[in-house]
């Protein structure tokens, strides 16, 4: 089984002596993840608990991979939409947006609650049975 890098493995480490800009490091970790060998689609999950940086993480993660020449989406559940503010773009339409300054980079966020009501009313005609349940 594949395992992922540490995600110490794809940041830059600052040390006490850095120089103002810190040069950041190879994208070989995150493209060898996205080998389009096989599938030419991947998905990467960051989760964790509040105030943790999963916005700045997978912002940063997002960029890195469209900078690498990889068609890149980027998507936030969190409902105090703040990857609209990481991007620097309004991203309040509930669609993919192309994101200025980044090729290969779209973002969106979904309202939860409304993909939610959008979802039950969808299946509100099913009957367990219908659906194999």
């Amino acid at each position: 089984a594949m395992r992922l890098p540490s995600l110490a493995a794809l940041t830059p480490r600052a040390t006490p002596h850095a120089s103002a800009h810190v040069a950041p490091p190879a994208v070989g970790p995150l493209s060898r993840l996205l080998s389009t060998e096989g599938s030419t689609q991947r998905l990467i999950f960051v989760g964790g608990k509040g105030g943790v940086g999963k916005t700045t993480t997978s912002s940063a993660i997002a960029v890195r991979c469209a900078d690498a020449g990889l068609r890149t989406l980027i998507v936030s559940t969190d409902p105090a939409h703040s990857l609209g503010d990481a991007l620097m773009q309004d991203l309040s339409g509930g669609k993919a947006v192309d994101i200025i300054g980044c090729e290969n980079l779209s973002a969106m966020e979904v309202d939860t609650e409304d993909a939610v009501k959008r979802f039950r009313a969808a299946v509100s005609g099913f009957r367990a049975a219908d659906l194999g349940l």
